[in-house]
């Protein structure tokens, strides 16, 4: 069984993923910036006001978890394109050349 690499196709997804986690990056830092606001306008207070602290923090934490998630995979996409598409025509300049090789008596 072959399995055939699009170059192409594996950098348009890294594009595509790129663009996904710009979109929850961009999510994410609008919910920090009205928890921000809501923070300093003394929004929360009492219990309600402590937890929102540590959800904020959390937040803020898988916001960086995400983004280095999307970074590694993209990256890993983006090497792995030119990797696949350099075997496979390694790997064709190889079969020609082994069946240039081959003769029938």
């Amino acid at each position: 069984m072959t399995t055939v690499v699009n170059h192409g196709a594996l950098v348009n997804l890294a594009n595509e993923m790129d663009e996904l986690k710009h979109q929850a990056v961009s999510l994410m830092s609008r919910y920090e910036e009205c928890f921000n606001h809501a923070q300093s306008s003394k929004a929360f207070a009492g219990g309600a006001g402590a937890a929102s602290v540590v959800s904020g923090g959390e937040i803020a934490d898988a916001q960086r978890r995400i983004q280095q998630k999307f970074e590694q995979v993209n990256d890993l996409l983006r090497h792995g394109a030119s990797t696949y598409t350099g075997t496979d025509h390694d790997n064709l300049h190889a079969m020609q050349s082994l069946a240039s090789h081959i003769k029938f008596h």
